[in-house]
């Protein structure tokens, strides 16, 4: 079992830079992996989601407002295919040992943050997210 040492969250955090300088096709495909394989929407809907459709945006909504994701591993493994400069393997195994959402939302927040989104996708799954988490509070 890989330890939370000092040196080692030092380094995931050394990391972030990177995410910053991604490319917009980069951050889509990340976020694509986040919308699949994270909240377990279908590539169908994601396309759909991806242009503003409104059903597609209520199904991403339902699955953000309550993300249930047991292994966050085939996540990672997206997000080491398309920056294979960015996380190692070994980063993945201390990420993935509790397979919490946690390290993902961050991830996305530093990529595209909330009112400084460089790409369409990152907003709308920004807003989508607010949408969706004040219907929850109002239920």
């Amino acid at each position: 079992m890989i330890k939370w040492t000092s040196e080692r969250v030092q380094h995931l955090w050394s990391l972030w830079p990177r995410y910053y300088t991604l490319s917009e096709d980069e951050k889509v495909a990340i976020i694509r992996a986040y919308l699949t394989k994270v909240l377990g929407v279908s590539e169908q809907d994601t396309d759909a989601f991806s242009k503003g459709d409104g059903g597609a945006s209520h199904t991403v909504g339902m699955n953000q407002s309550h993300i249930v994701c047991e292994d966050t591993r085939p996540f990672w493994e997206e997000v080491l295919r398309i920056c294979p400069d960015g996380y190692t393997e070994e980063d993945i195994q201390v990420l993935t040992q509790t397979p919490d959402v946690y390290a993902i939302l961050a991830l996305l927040n530093r990529m595209e943050p909330v009112f400084m989104e460089t790409t369409d996708l990152g907003r709308r799954l920004n807003a989508n997210a607010h949408a969706y988490k004040r219907r929850e509070h109002e239920s």
